[in-house]
C-alpha cells in the first residue's frame, strides 16, 4: 500500500478502518473521533508520529508526509471532511 497516494488511503478507510469502526459500541467511536480531533488540533508532529505504533498498523507512515498529513487524511475520509477544530477544549480531558 502506497500511502503518498491519496486513493490508497481512501481504500485502506473504506476497505478495513470505516468498517472496523462501524462494528465498535458508539461510546468507543465516539471516544476514537474525539481522540482524532484532539489530537490532530493539539499534538505536536513528533507526538502524533510517536502514537502510530500503537495502532498495530501493518505500514509505516511514508517518509514523504507528515503524520499529521496521514491522520487528517484518514480523518476526511471517515468523516467526511468534518471540521476538525476543537471550540471547547474544557471538553476534553488528556488521558494516558
Amino acid at each position: 500500500m502506497n500511502l503518498v497516494n491519496r486513493d490508497s488511503v481512501k481504500k485502506l478507510v473504506e476497505e478495513y478502518l470505516y468498517p472496523e469502526y462501524q462494528n465498535l459500541p458508539i461510546s468507543t467511536r465516539f471516544r476514537i473521533k474525539e481522540s482524532l480531533r484532539f489530537g490532530l488540533n493539539f499534538w505536536t508532529e513528533e507526538k502524533l508520529y510517536d502514537q502510530f505504533p500503537s495502532t498495530n498498523a501493518a505500514f509505516e507512515i511514508p517518509q514523504q508526509m507528515t503524520a499529521k498529513e496521514l491522520y487528517k487524511q484518514i480523518w476526511d475520509d471517515m468523516f467526511d471532511h468534518e471540521d476538525i477544530t476543537v471550540l471547547d477544549m474544557t471538553k476534553y480531558q488528556e488521558s494516558n
